[in-house]
């Protein structure tokens, strides 16, 4: 593609990036057809027509990327290969982390997770890192592909070992430190069908099975249940289950974290919660149409057809740290894991 686009007008650039973008995202997203299909109300024609819009949009970030180095440096020169094409493309990446929330599945530096340059560059530089690399690498492969010079081809490949040798060697070392004997930690899954969990007749049997099978693991320093592990308000549990709960986090001196929806003020959020603690993390990036209705002040009630909850939450504001066993610890839900770049999470 950068070798295409080197050539191309910033026109036909963006074509080429959006052809691109149709495919990556054409067979990365297709999960969303089949969430607003199964728990959606409108159909697989609604759930289709979103997708595809879904798709419409997020290839327009590549074919946007390759428009802008192209217009940026319009000539077929080593500037406009090794600068403009990797930065556009880097900046392009970084906007669709958070503009309209945040949509930063498939960056190209997740490519690189299993590679050597991941063991140096990812902790320092993150995924977007990775993808500077990406891109940097692909402007590499074109400028020798373009001459069959051995020695543009030779020099490439000892500037690219080279600096890949100093990344991972300079880089590469363990940048965190044990604190302390190390935390025995449960992790329970109640493993309830998506399409099940929210009914309110399943509400008595989840909670009964949250609580018995953690019954074996109160001698661990600290239990974690699923996000919305609870599918009702926290503070709307049946009387006693809460304070129950808190009772034997503190006779086991054991930390227990649960996923539950909170009310305050009128709104709900996606909360992880220290129980016995009156701590909470509220989630902050919210997957649309999962968690909220985008532009719900220009549709209404219209896009609710699309999968949204009964009542949308609303974004956390702050990075509430929780207490865990004598730490302070940092929350990530869902796929606020992939946004770090965006938003960090202290820990």
């Amino acid at each position: 593609m950068f070798l295409n686009a080197w050539r191309a007008s910033p026109g036909r650039a963006f074509l080429l990036g959006y052809l691109f973008g149709l495919g990556l995202f054409g067979f990365g997203v297709a999960w969303v057809h089949v969430s607003m299909l199964r728990y959606g109300s409108g159909g697989a024609l609604a759930s289709f027509a979103a997708t595809g819009g879904l798709i419409a949009l997020l290839a327009a970030f590549p074919g946007l990327a390759l428009f802008v180095a192209r217009s940026l440096r319009p000539q077929s020169d080593p500037w406009a290969l090794w600068a403009a094409m990797p930065a556009a493309w880097v900046a392009l990446e970084w906007v669709r982390t958070w503009i309209f929330t945040g949509f930063p599945w498939l960056l190209i530096g997740y490519s690189q997770t299993d590679s050597p340059l991941a063991v140096g560059l990812a902790p320092v530089a993150g995924v977007l890192g990775l993808s500077a690399s990406a891109a940097l690498l692909a402007a590499a492969l074109v400028w020798c592909a373009d001459a069959a010079d051995w020695r543009r081809g030779g020099a490439t490949a000892v500037a690219v070992v080279a600096l890949g040798a100093a990344i991972h060697f300079g880089l590469a070392r363990d940048w965190t430190q044990p604190a302390g004997a190390p935390l025995e930690v449960a992790l329970v899954q109640g493993n309830f069908d998506q399409a099940e969990k929210w009914r309110p007749e399943n509400r008595s049997k989840t909670l009964s099975r949250y609580a018995a099978l953690s019954e074996p693991f109160w001698q661990a320093d600290l239990i974690v249940w699923p996000e919305t592990a609870l599918p009702q308000p926290y503070d709307s549990l049946p009387a006693g289950y809460a304070d129950r709960l808190a009772k034997r986090v503190h006779e086991t001196d054991t930390a227990l974290i649960l996923g539950a929806p909170t009310r305050r003020d009128g709104r709900m959020f996606n909360s992880a919660i220290a129980v016995g603690e009156d701590t909470a993390y509220h989630k902050r990036h919210l997957v649309p149409f999962g968690e909220y209705v985008p532009l719900r002040g220009l549709f209404g009630n219209l896009l609710d057809v699309l999968g949204a909850p009964e009542s949308d939450f609303t974004s956390g504001s702050k990075s509430t740290l929780l207490p865990v066993a004598g730490y302070r610890g940092g929350i990530a839900i869902c796929c606020e894991i992939i946004t770090c770049c965006g938003r960090p999470i202290p820990v």
